[in-house]
C-alpha cells in the first residue's frame, strides 16, 4: 500500500492560490463551484466520483476538498471525506448537500470529516470566507457548534 502521507499540498504560507478539489455528481453544481472558485483566484479540479477524486488527490493534493454528501456510488461523500481526512491530513474537507438533516445527523457528518456542512445552493459568501477560514486553521465551512444552532435543521450560511 502506498504511503498516503506523501500526498501533501504545498504549505499554505507559500501559496497565493489554494488548491480546491470539488466532488459532486451534479454537472451543474460542479460547474458553478469550478467557475466561482476560479474567479476567486483558486486552482480547481472538479470530478464526479469517489474514484476520480482519489486519483486527483494523489496527483494534485488539494488544500480543500468540497464534497457532496450524497455522491453517487459507494462510498458516498462522507466516506470520501473520511478517506481524505485520514490519508491527506493537511486537506480540509467541507461537505455540501441538497438535503436537510437533523442536528444529530449533521454533527455525525461534520465529526466524520472534521468540517462543516452547507446546504445547496452554496452562497458565494461561503466560498469567499472559505480561504480565510482554512488559512486560520478553521473548518472549511462553519460547523453547527460554531454557528450556535439551536434548531433541528440544517442551516446555510447567511
Amino acid at each position: 500500500m502506498q504511503n498516503r502521507s506523501l500526498f501533501r499540498p504545498p504549505p499554505l504560507e507559500l501559496v497565493d492560490k489554494l488548491r480546491v478539489l470539488v466532488v459532486d455528481d451534479s454537472p451543474t453544481m460542479r460547474g458553478y463551484l469550478d467557475t466561482a472558485l476560479r474567479r476567486l483566484g483558486h486552482e480547481v479540479r472538479a470530478c464526479e466520483s469517489y474514484t476520480a477524486a482519489l486519483g486527483v488527490a494523489k496527483e494534485w493534493p488539494p488544500h480543500i476538498a468540497i464534497i457532496d454528501v450524497m455522491l453517487h456510488g459507494s462510498p458516498r461523500g462522507i466516506g470520501l471525506g473520511e478517506v481524505l481526512r485520514e490519508g491527506w491530513p493537511e486537506t480540509s474537507v467541507g461537505l455540501i448537500s441538497g438535503y436537510r438533516y437533523t442536528q444529530d445527523q449533521q454533527r455525525q457528518a461534520e465529526s466524520a470529516v472534521g468540517g462543516g456542512l452547507l446546504l445547496k445552493p452554496i452562497p458565494r459568501s461561503a466560498l469567499v470566507e472559505m480561504e480565510s477560514r482554512v488559512r486560520r486553521g478553521q473548518a472549511v465551512f462553519p460547523t453547527l457548534e460554531e454557528r450556535g444552532c439551536g434548531s433541528d435543521s440544517l442551516l446555510s450560511m447567511p
